[in-house]
């Protein structure tokens, strides 16, 4: 397995097993409710999912070298003439 598909491998496992804890689940949500989904600020947290959310965010930053060369390309949509 190579870094990037280990990364990918990594960032679903977080992904499974973070978020769903984190956020409601979408499937449960009217169709209301997730049309405010992305306009929302504030997402309250149950006591157990703040000390797992504060948890994760204490963590070091990873370094991401595929993430830093992408943003530091020249943008497509700029024109830089």
């Amino acid at each position: 397995m190579n870094r990037r598909t280990a990364s990918m491998a990594e960032k679903s496992r977080l992904a499974d097993t973070t978020e769903e804890r984190l956020l409601p689940s979408v499937a449960s949500q009217s169709l209301e409710q997730r049309r405010e989904l992305p306009d929302q600020t504030v997402f309250p947290l149950d006591a157990k999912a703040r000390r797992e959310w504060e948890e994760m965010n204490r963590q070091p930053a990873r370094d991401l070298p595929d993430l830093r060369e992408f943003m530091q390309r020249r943008s497509q949509y700029i024109n830089y003439d």
